[in-house]
């Protein structure tokens, strides 16, 4: 390999010394930045605040934090309750509820109207 703007030859002891070299360094800077955003992750959690996207359905994110939003919730609580009581998985609640008109409030997130078996629970 050879890198003309930074003038790295790879065939030569000073180039593949240099590409170890650079190649060592951007392992450290990798793993500093996987350790920061796991503190922050780490110290969010700790204020109890929602540190991962999008709010699960049936939440909305208010200033950080997890409020239940009772128009989503109540697809959720028909959802717990069929799989409490019956015997049905994931896709006979899915068909349960396309059946009876359930649909998922579209979100910023997502343009599928139906709720799928991939909706976690």
């Amino acid at each position: 390999m050879i890198c003309v703007e930074d003038g790295i030859d790879s065939s030569r002891d000073a180039g593949k010394l240099m590409i170890s070299v650079l190649s060592a360094v951007a392992e450290i800077k990798r793993e500093n930045i996987r350790v920061q955003t796991m503190e922050r992750r780490i110290q969010k959690a700790r204020e109890g605040k929602w540190n991962s996207g999008f709010a699960p359905y049936g939440y909305q994110l208010t200033d950080g934090q997890l409020q239940i939003n009772e128009e989503e919730a109540e697809t959720i609580r028909v959802i717990y309750d069929q799989y409490t009581a019956t015997d049905m998985g994931a896709n006979g609640i899915a068909k349960y509820l396309e059946n009876h008109g359930i649909h998922k409030v579209q979100r910023q997130n997502g343009k599928i109207r139906c709720l799928t078996p991939i909706l976690s629970v």
